[in-house]
């Protein structure tokens, strides 16, 4: 969802069209129907203007609607765009240490959500064998998450049923397969 500020303010500075509630109400709705579903997003931080205030905004939003990923970044001048004619008085530090506060939130969130597939079961879709070892498989989570284990490179292509049994980094966890879902093709 590319949100990119909190802030009504830094949103209509961007010239957006929308606000931030225009995401809460979608994705209230859609947690309605898939309560797990996970979340990403764009956050511009140290857009021209941009105060303490706004950005508190942006990280509060940023922690109560949950992010699991993001592509965020400090903002930076495009020559030729309407912002670059905005005054920016805002020092480069206090946009990286923004950004860095920002990137923490959510990469605490995405911890979060790993630490807690362990022992769940997950719906995967096996994609490939392991270039490490020909009995090892990959596949990923609905939640994106990287999941590996032991299987037969036929299956490829199918989804199974897997149960997490370790979690190894942020976004790769270990798992056993319990079923494999008929081939449809």
């Amino acid at each position: 969802l590319p949100v990119q500020s909190g802030s009504n303010d830094v949103l209509q500075a961007m010239k957006r069209n929308h606000t931030i509630d225009v995401y809460i109400d979608k994705i209230a709705k859609l947690r309605k129907v898939r309560p797990d579903m996970h979340l990403s997003s764009d956050f511009i931080i140290g857009f021209p203007g941009e105060t303490d205030a706004h950005f508190a905004e942006t990280l509060q939003f940023i922690k109560d609607l949950d992010f699991d990923h993001s592509y965020s970044f400090v903002y930076s001048k495009r020559p030729g765009t309407p912002a670059s004619e905005l005054p920016d008085d805002t020092p480069e530090q206090v946009k990286k240490d923004r950004l860095a506060q920002v990137q923490q939130v959510i990469k605490q969130s995405s911890i979060d959500k790993t630490d807690a597939m362990l022992g769940k079961i997950e719906r995967v879709l096996i994609e490939k064998v392991s270039d490490k070892d020909p009995n090892v498989l990959i596949g990923t989570a609905d939640n994106t998450r990287l999941v590996t284990f032991i299987g037969d490179a036929a299956w490829v292509g199918r989804f199974a049923e897997i149960e997490i049994t370790e979690i190894k980094t942020l976004n790769l966890v270990y798992g056993e397969l319990l079923n494999l879902e008929p081939d449809v093709a």
